[in-house]
């Protein structure tokens, strides 16, 4: 970047980048350079921080930024990564510390570094290594990450060839592509890049702690079944923030128990609210008989557990533990007679039920004129229903529609 473009870039940063394409950028600016920084900088003011607050920091272009991890799931893997260097021997010559070897724009491979490198353990080496295909984020990796004080060593290499020259790290990170030759988008994890499937047993054989970065889509049972390896234990991470689903991190340590383990985290904006359990915990849930006058359920408390237990789908272990019950067998919503103390989600106090006819639905929503609409296990979408029911979106009050045990369908109204 010249100087021209640099001043181009300090000067008009925070204007919109729609508008700077249209004037242009004068004598000596390269534009394109410019407005990808620009817009760059901009995402990274909110997604990036540290990133934001440094100087000079080069930008990849928009798609990278939309692509890679933000800084808050970044920060929860290297404190995943700080638990494991923290179990280590100290003295211990670990060869490579932390290793990447899908590298993208550096961000996890940034923080679970820089997570290493605090860690309170001695070793006679140890050393980051950043892999990417790509030569041009490679090259803003190592610019970037000088002016980040992180010192690391940047390989511009295909990661499967990469792997057979690579001796030992103690954590190998991987965020494998889900996509395929042409640009469609891939569920499985056997048809992504690289295929982890076919090379689990080489990368296990060159670390004491694997990490994968994983698509929200994907079945995770279906991956811990591929992954599974006798003397290796499995924890599963469902990662959301502010209650939507972002990653599945799957780690596979050394030793332990082979025992899968699921931690649901979902950071609601001031701290992670998270469940942890056994897989095997997870046991038939308990569903709430039904009355035949669905009325009783006033006055009651309605819990809808957050997107990582969605994701989890361990609603048994929510009416085991919480001592909740299902409203339905398909519902994925539940009840108390008091609100709970540590669940993880969202309560509402119960207001209100009706029957979806005419005469009890305009006594439920009488003096109501906007409320979040939300169905589960209903034949409405949340708009056919915000329709039916003639309110606007918004407000303070919740409107369920979902289906009891007995097949009746029905409106919940509730309020935080």
């Amino acid at each position: 970047m010249n100087e021209a473009t640099r001043l181009f870039v300090e000067r008009h940063r925070e204007e919109d980048v729609r508008r700077l394409a249209l004037q242009g950028g004068g004598n000596g600016v390269d534009l394109r350079i410019a407005l990808q920084q620009i817009q760059g900088w901009q995402t990274a003011r909110t997604k990036l921080p540290t990133w934001a607050a440094v100087a000079g920091v080069w930008y990849p272009p928009h798609l990278s930024m939309e692509q890679c991890s933000s800084e808050l799931t970044a920060r929860y893997k290297a404190a995943l990564v700080l638990e494991v260097a923290q179990t280590m021997a100290p003295g211990v010559d670990g060869g490579a510390g932390v290793v990447d070897l899908t590298g993208g724009f550096g961000v996890d491979f940034f923080f679970m570094a820089s997570a290493w490198a605090t860690a309170a353990v001695s070793r006679s080496r140890t050393y980051f290594i950043y892999v990417e295909r790509s030569e041009e984020l490679c090259r803003l990796a190592a610019h970037d990450f000088e002016l980040l004080n992180l010192r690391s060593e940047v390989k511009n290499a295909d990661s499967i060839e990469f792997l057979k020259s690579l001796e030992h790290a103690s954590v190998l990170f991987l965020d494998p592509a889900r996509r395929d030759g042409h640009g469609g988008k891939v569920v499985l994890l056997e048809d992504c890049t690289p295929d982890v499937v076919a090379l689990c047993d080489e990368l296990l054989a060159k670390t004491d702690c694997l990490m994968l970065k994983l698509s929200p889509m994907l079945d995770w049972h279906r991956a811990v079944e591929q992954l599974s390896r006798p003397g290796w234990g499995m924890t599963v991470h469902v990662v959301s923030v502010k209650n939507e689903c972002k990653e599945l991190l799957l780690v596979v340590r050394k030793g332990g128990s082979e025992m899968v383990s699921v931690v649901c985290a979902n950071w609601t904006g001031n701290d992670w609210e998270r469940l942890a359990y056994a897989d095997d915990e997870n046991r038939p849930v308990t569903v709430w008989p039904p009355a035949a006058d669905e009325t009783v359920l006033k006055g009651c408390w309605l819990l809808e557990p957050n997107a990582s237990v969605m994701k989890a789908g361990c609603f048994g272990v929510l009416c085991h533990r919480f001592g909740v019950s299902a409203l339905g067998q398909n519902s994925h919503l539940f009840i108390a007679d008091d609100r709970v103390e540590g669940f993880p989600g969202r309560q509402l106090r119960i207001e209100g039920v009706s029957g979806m006819n005419k005469r009890e639905l305009k006594g439920l929503l009488r003096g109501v004129e906007r409320a979040n609409v939300c169905v589960r296990n209903f034949p409405l979408t949340a708009e056919a229903l915000r329709r039916r029911l003639g309110v606007k979106d918004g407000g303070r009050d919740f409107l369920y529609g979902t289906t009891l045990g007995d097949g009746r369908h029905v409106v919940l109204r509730g309020t935080s």
